[in-house]
């Protein structure tokens, strides 16, 4: 895992979703602008403060490793995806944005609070780093 690299996107501004994505772009043969747009809409939770965007940018990367249109795609993503949240879940104890933070982060007001109480700054970057090493144990 390269830490340093996950530092340079946080330092540039992306999100956790956007981050996750980024990190793996050069396997898909994605440009960094195109990854970083498919994956910015997923930040905060889906805005909302549900599924984390560490969690929805390696739902992108297991959707680039093992998305098909073959016989058995289904079966195939949906045991990766449960193999991914159980690793996740074990990691940081659940998928949800507001219960990993401690706070909805879905209105600027609560967003501005968690970077204040450095909720941002010191859980964020375990989520991603904690997705990063599941997807590199699943994908290799």
């Amino acid at each position: 895992m390269n830490k340093k690299q996950i530092e340079n996107y946080l330092q540039e501004g992306l999100n956790c979703s956007q981050t996750v994505l980024m990190y793996f772009h050069k396997r898909y043969d994605l440009s960094e602008k195109t990854a970083s747009k498919i994956a910015q809409p997923f930040e905060s939770g889906l805005f909302r403060g549900e599924t984390c965007g560490a969690v929805s940018g390696a739902y992108m990367v297991l959707g680039l490793e093992y998305g098909s249109h073959e016989e058995n795609s289904r079966r195939i993503m949906k045991e990766k995806i449960e193999e991914y949240n159980k690793s996740f879940k074990e990691k940081m104890g659940t998928l949800q944005c507001e219960e990993i933070l401690g706070i909805n982060i879905s209105t600027d007001e609560n967003l501005m609070i968690a970077v204040e109480e450095k909720k941002i700054e010191e859980i964020c970057p375990r989520a991603i780093t904690a997705s990063i090493e599941i997807l590199e144990e699943m994908i290799g």
